[in-house]
């Protein structure tokens, strides 16, 4: 009889806990149909300070995007007035020019918070960001360069606002008037928690970060003028170049979560002028690799005379200073003392820029460049693939497009081009960024990218009646005398891999004016690589970059729907001073069928947190075939259970995710009518119960 009552016991609590389950899944799914969105510009929006009263007439550039769990994170710089407090430290920014990370909920459309880094006599630049996810808050980190106007004197000790759990930072002292920076940001309030330069008596640049979501070290890659700054016998760690060769380096290297350890430093080129300009961590063969892109002027020091690579012959020839080619690198992060696992000149016999990559957990690297070369025909191995979508470039800068896949990570690692194309129209084309894009439709990124740029061609979007053609002429009025920035989608037919690759959706976004990452006063300097893109939930791409397209009635380009243009006293200045401003956006590029979220002011505008709606299922009800939908921010494994109502596992699967949004579909048509409730579990991240139901 005991044990009778104890099972009978049991049951009953089982039961009441998957009631609660039930009870609390209905709370928080809002049971409601699948809408359709069309392909489109959603949204978009000047980069604005949510309190009113400011002059936001001054340049504002914004440089690098970021989404996790329904915000946006913008980087870039900013010589706006403000009264916000640059940091623990309280001194406020000084509108001379200063690194501004700011975090923006894109359900509820608000700011949860703007932060600026920066003194008061310096030019501070936030160049990139790295989001490490810990359970429900978690820490954003931002780098860039500070440029001291003054004396060296001027600029600040760098600290740490707290000391808890770290002893201290890597680097108080600048070591010249211009040095890199990385600063660490809570990612919910926007509090910074502490920052360090790195450097040496010269120009120091961090151009990208990333983060090991298993270590939390924190990856940097960049530029550097300075001769050796570090004494390398006080660290655990060999460099591979230790020191300062030719006129400027590319520099790559890792901290710990205080940005206190260095956990590894080296310059790395040759005799000419280097820069690595992006970095991502590859995560196989139960290791790490870091995977490196960047530019080089040097005819030797990017690939080993020794070494694994695809192509070792630098483009322009042996003449350092002349012609530089673009250049990637795959390297074990427990092998950095040692040559790269695999490395190669990208490029053909003129100008090439190595600008984003991108990597699929199918271990494809996607890179993309700038380039005035056409097809070589003098036996180099820059020729566009058969399945290539463009063939021939044109006379003028295009960009293109080249995969590499990773056949083997056994020495010697085993690497081989799947695709190369140039990308672009009749005159000069800029492509940044790219993204491996997954769509609604569960296309996985193995045959679907996403890139984006700059351009002056008004036929840049594809002339295939089948693809998606976002938005109106270039510049709105189709004078093309501007550059646009854009956003373009290439896919290729899983089912048939030989088939030429299809440029699927193309977007122009701008105005009549300039959409403008280098031009100050008419002179040409490097202030920006933007335009910046992330993926985003439901097929989604989000976009920032810098525009001094003002709203007017020629402008079909840029939505605004949340605020305008920034000038003095509401009043705009489309003369030779005005100001660009930053601008960021969300497209669709594609037809998309989901749930959409819903905001809830009090949950999201104060620290931007998230319902469940970002992992739901439908359609709701369903009758055999039901499909989750969770979006990610990362590259990462997931399983699924789903229990009926006895608590009951009745399905339980590990799958893959993606960065963005997923779809996964799940066959219940053996299961009777009723109610079921889902659980998923994920890294770092509390686990997801939804309520389903088949009818």
């Amino acid at each position: 009889m005991k044990n009778l009552f104890k099972s009978f016991h049991r049951s009953a609590v089982k039961s009441l806990f998957f009631f609660s389950l039930f009870q609390m899944a209905n709370f928080n799914l809002l049971l409601a149909q699948p809408v359709f969105q069309p392909a489109q510009i959603a949204w978009g929006r000047y980069l604005d300070d949510p309190l009113p009263g400011f002059n936001w007439a001054h340049e504002d550039l914004g440089d690098r995007i970021y989404y996790h769990k329904q915000n946006i994170y913008v980087v870039g710089r900013t010589k706006s007035d403000t009264n916000y407090s640059a940091g623990c430290s309280g001194v406020n920014p000084s509108g001379t020019g200063d690194a501004f990370v700011a975090s923006y909920n894109t359900i509820c459309h608000t700011y949860n918070w703007i932060r600026y880094f920066g003194s008061a006599t310096s030019l501070d630049y936030a160049y990139c960001a790295a989001i490490d996810p810990v359970g429900d808050s978690g820490w954003i980190y931002i780098a860039g360069e500070v440029n001291e106007t003054g004396p060296k004197s001027n600029l600040p000790l760098a600290y740490s606002c707290t000391t808890t759990g770290c002893s201290s930072i890597f680097q108080t002292k600048p070591g010249d008037k211009k040095d890199a920076f990385i600063a660490k940001f809570n990612l919910k309030t926007g509090k910074l928690v502490r920052w360090t330069y790195l450097g040496g008596k010269g120009m120091d640049q961090i151009l990208s970060l990333d983060v090991d979501t298993v270590t939390h070290n924190v990856y940097f890659a960049g530029y550097s003028e300075s001769t050796a700054f570090i004494t390398y016998s006080n660290y655990g760690f060999t460099p591979y170049k230790g020191e300062f060769t030719g006129l400027g380096k590319a520099i790559f290297g890792g901290f710990d979560s205080c940005l206190n350890t260095l956990k590894y430093f080296s310059y790395y080129g040759g005799n000419g002028n280097d820069r690595a300009h992006d970095l991502q961590i590859l995560y196989a063969n139960n290791t790490r690799y870091l995977v490196i892109s960047g530019t080089t002027q040097s005819h030797s020091g990017i690939v080993p005379v020794n070494g694994n690579y695809w192509d070792n012959t630098f483009g322009g020839g042996k003449r350092d200073q002349k012609n530089p080619d673009a250049f990637l690198l795959i390297w074990n992060v427990n092998t950095l003392s040692s040559a790269p696992d695999w490395s190669s000149y990208v490029g053909g016999s003129n100008i090439d820029r190595g600008r984003g990559i991108d990597i699929t957990d199918n271990n494809d690297i996607y890179l993309v460049s700038q380039t005035l070369c056409t097809p070589d025909t003098n036996g180099s191995k820059f020729i566009p693939t058969t399945d290539a979508y463009m063939p021939l470039g044109s006379t003028r800068y295009n960009s293109w497009l080249a995969k590499f896949h990773i056949d083997s990570f056994n020495a010697p690692m085993g690497v081989h081009l799947s695709l190369l194309t140039f990308m672009g129209g009749g005159k000069d084309d800029f492509v940044k960024s790219v993204r491996a894009f997954h769509t609604n439709d569960s296309s996985d990124g193995r045959d679907t990218v996403v890139v984006a740029g700059l351009t002056y061609s008004n036929d840049f979007a594809s002339a295939d009646t089948n693809a998606y053609f976002l938005s109106g002429p270039i510049n709105g009025n189709n004078k093309e005398k501007k550059r646009d920035a854009f956003i373009a989608v290439f896919t290729k037919d899983p089912l048939n891999p030989s088939a030429q690759q299809k440029q699927s959706s193309f977007t122009y976004l701008g105005g009549e004016k300039d959409e403008t990452d280098i031009k100050a006063d008419s002179t040409l300097v490097q202030k920006s690589y933007n335009p910046g893109i992330a993926l985003g939930p439901n097929g989604s791409v989000f976009i920032v970059y810098s525009t001094l397209g003002i709203k007017s009635k020629i402008n079909g380009n840029i939505p605004v729907e949340y605020s305008a243009y920034h000038c003095p006293n509401g009043t705009c200045d489309s003369g030779p001073k005005a100001q660009p401003d930053a601008y960021f956006a969300q497209v669709y590029p594609f037809p998309q069928n989901f749930i959409p979220p819903v905001c809830i002011p009090g949950q999201y505008s104060k620290e931007g947190l998230l319902s469940s709606n970002d992992v739901s299922f439908y359609p709701v009800p369903f009758s055999g075939i039901t499909t989750l939908s969770i979006a990610s921010n990362r590259e990462e494994r997931a399983e699924i259970y789903i229990y009926d109502i006895y608590g009951k596992i009745i399905l339980q699967e590990k799958v893959a995710l993606h960065p963005g949004d997923n779809r996964i579909s799940f066959d219940l048509s053996e299961q009777p009518s009723g109610m079921f409730i889902s659980r998923i579990v994920r890294n770092d991240v509390k686990d997801n119960f939804v309520k389903i139901t088949k009818e």
